[in-house]
C-alpha cells in the first residue's frame, strides 16, 4: 500500500503547503490502494466507481461526499465517468484552530462519527449532496484552486478560511439531511454527544441519553457502543477527564474542586480514574504541564 505524506503533498502542489486541492477525472480518478497522514475530503461531482475502504467494497455515485481520515487505506476502481474533487489538509498545521470546527453542531457527525463507524453502517450514513450543493462546493473549489495556483502572500490563511467555509457548509448539509426524514443514528447520536458536552458536570443516567436518542435503553446502549467503540458510561468518564485535564492545565483550582466540577463524586475516585487512564496522578499531570 502506498503511503502519501507531506513530501508528496508539497510535490503535488509545487511548494510547501498544508492545504492542497485538486480535481480528478477519467483514468486519473482510478488509484492504487493508498493511505496518507493528512485528512482528505472527497466530493463526487459526476459518474460512479467502485471504492475500497479498509477492505470493504462500496459503490460511490454523483453527490457522495465523505471524509478519509489519516491512515485509512482506500482506492477507486472500475470508474464510469467518475469526476471528483479532493481537499487535502493537515489540521494541526493550519493557522486557525481546527478544534473549533469539531465543536460545531452536526460537523462532528460528518467529520468523526461517520468515518469511524462507516463499515458498521455499510456507508449508508455518508453525506449525499444535491445539484445545488454540488455547485456550491465546485465554486469554493475553483476559488481555492485560483488561490493555490497564485501562491500569493497570505495564501495559506486564505485557503484555510475557504476550507473552513466549505466544511461548515458540509456540516450544515449533513444536519439538514437528517431533518428531511427520520434522523439517522449518527445525527441522533451527535445530539447525545452534544448533551453530554453541555451537562458532563452532573449525573446523566443512561435513560436520559436514550430518550434523546429516541430509542429504548437497550437499543441505545448497543448503538452507542457500535458507534463510539465504548459504553456510554466510559464515554462520559472520558469527556469528564478531558475537561479535568484542561482545568488542571489552565486554572489554579484545587484538585478536589476540579473533580467535583467535572462530575466526579469525590477526589479519590477522580484521582484513581485519572491515573488509570493517563498513568500519572492529576497533581503529577499539573506539574508536568507547568500549571
Amino acid at each position: 500500500m502506498d503511503i502519501l505524506d507531506k513530501h508528496w503533498l508539497d510535490g503535488a502542489c509545487g511548494y510547501s503547503t498544508h492545504i492542497f486541492v485538486t480535481k480528478r477525472s477519467g483514468e486519473n480518478a482510478n488509484s492504487r490502494l493508498h493511505a496518507h497522514d493528512f485528512y482528505e475530503l472527497v466530493v463526487i461531482t459526476s459518474g460512479r466507481a467502485g471504492y475500497t475502504y479498509f477492505d470493504h467494497e462500496y459503490e460511490i455515485h454523483t453527490g457522495d461526499a465523505f471524509i478519509v481520515p489519516p491512515g485509512c487505506g482506500h482506492c477507486y476502481h472500475d470508474q464510469r465517468g467518475l469526476e471528483l474533487l479532493n481537499f487535502l489538509w493537515y489540521p494541526d498545521a493550519l493557522p486557525v484552530d481546527f478544534q473549533k470546527m469539531k465543536d460545531l453542531r452536526s460537523f462532528r457527525a460528518f467529520f468523526e462519527l461517520e468515518p469511524d463507524s462507516r463499515n458498521n453502517f455499510s456507508f449508508e450514513h455518508h453525506l449525499l449532496l444535491n445539484s445545488e450543493q454540488i455547485a456550491e462546493v465546485e465554486k469554493i473549489h475553483r476559488r481555492m484552486t485560483h488561490e493555490q495556483e497564485g501562491a500569493l502572500e497570505g495564501g495559506q490563511l486564505c485557503l484555510t478560511f475557504m476550507l473552513y467555509e466549505l466544511l461548515i457548509k458540509l456540516g450544515r448539509y449533513y444536519g439538514e439531511m437528517g431533518c428531511e426524514s427520520e434522523p439517522n443514528e449518527l445525527i441522533r447520536m451527535e445530539r447525545v454527544a452534544e448533551h453530554v458536552e453541555e451537562n458532563f458536570m452532573r449525573h446523566i443516567p443512561r435513560s436520559e441519553a436514550a430518550k434523546i436518542f429516541s430509542r429504548s435503553e437497550r437499543i441505545f446502549a448497543d448503538a452507542f457502543t457500535r458507534i463510539f467503540g465504548m459504553s456510554f458510561s466510559d464515554y462520559l468518564t472520558q469527556i469528564r477527564l478531558r475537561h479535568a485535564q484542561q482545568m488542571l492545565r489552565e486554572t489554579p483550582k484545587r484538585i478536589t474542586d476540579i473533580a467535583l466540577e467535572c462530575g466526579f463524586c469525590d477526589s479519590n475516585y477522580f484521582c484513581a480514574v485519572f491515573r488509570r487512564k493517563y498513568g500519572i496522578t492529576p497533581r503529577q499531570y499539573r506539574l508536568k504541564e507547568g500549571s
